[in-house]
């Protein structure tokens, strides 16, 4: 296979570990112990859950965008 092709589907792999990851964590914490949800009133837990949650998602973005912005083959782009 191409040396190319193999990079690419790496990171295709990477992405979707990565994003396969965060989302367990987040439904983990998020569903099976309740702090997504309001029972009675905001709490503190709540409040920690997404804030956690809103600093996760940038920083998965910022992971996705390091991994793909690099170009896949240096050869091709100075042809």
């Amino acid at each position: 296979m191409e040396p190319d092709i193999i990079i690419f589907f790496k990171r295709i792999i990477k992405g979707a570990f990565t994003v396969f990851v965060w989302m367990t964590i987040n439904v983990t914490a998020g569903i099976k112990f309740g702090y997504a949800f309001w029972d009675k009133s905001f709490t503190i837990a709540n409040l920690l859950f997404y804030i956690w949650f809103l600093i996760s998602c940038i920083i998965l973005f910022l992971i996705l965008k390091r991994l793909w912005q690099k170009p896949i083959s240096a050869k091709k782009m100075q042809q």
